[in-house]
């Protein structure tokens, strides 16, 4: 319905090329400001409950003999902003993620893996390539390969005789496509014209094999 459309539509932009990106509100920020930096900052006493929360965790798994490791994985603004409209160009580069990021390096001992970087330089090096969906919220598995190796590289430090799944292990999809934007902004009729690209490649949905 339309109702339905101009609800939707309040937690979903509409980027260049027709790509869609989620700005859904948690008490009363959009995700696209923190994007921005122009979300309030996080307060010392959230960084605070934030390391607390983790070292718990932490230290609940160490008694298993489980090692623990935070693991983010980016937005999609963050990797492919050239397709937000100049509406939503970064004002600063303070997100709640680099706040974290930076407080929990020097208060803790917490080990955070964050894939932006190496995710970025994979979308630049394959611009034919997608990473992410453009109508969707998550990564291909273009992206989730990228993610997988730096946190299987990073596990390799420290167990060296863990054993990484080779890229050709990975099976075919049983389901194409992620089209969830499409189907919260209620713009049904994109979803024919706008899932498979021209250049769409089935192997970016393909999944590890067990």
């Amino acid at each position: 319905s339309a109702y339905m459309k101009e609800r939707g539509m309040k937690r979903v932009v509409i980027g260049r090329d027709d790509w869609l990106f989620y700005n859904v509100s948690f008490n009363g920020i959009r995700m696209l400001d923190d994007y921005q930096g122009i979300a309030p900052e996080l307060s010392l006493e959230q960084l605070e409950t934030f390391r607390e929360m983790l070292e718990i965790t932490r230290d609940e798994l160490a008694t298993q003999g489980i090692a623990y490791y935070y693991v983010i994985t980016p937005d999609k603004q963050s990797i492919y902003s050239n397709y937000l409209s100049d509406d939503y160009r970064q004002i600063s580069d303070t997100t709640w993620f680099d706040q974290i990021n930076d407080y929990m390096a020097i208060h803790s001992d917490i080990e955070i893996l964050d894939l932006r970087s190496d995710i970025l330089q994979a979308t630049q090096a394959n611009p034919d390539q997608l990473y992410y969906y453009p109508v969707g919220t998550h990564w291909t598995s273009n992206g989730a390969w990228v993610g997988y190796q730096t946190i299987m590289n990073r596990l390799q430090d420290d167990f060296p005789s863990l054993q990484a799944v080779e890229r050709d292990h990975f099976v075919a999809p049983t389901e194409i496509g992620d089209h969830d934007l499409v189907n919260f902004s209620g713009l049904a009729e994109w979803k024919d014209n706008f899932i498979l690209l021209p250049d769409y490649d089935e192997a970016i949905d393909a999944c590890a094999e067990s």
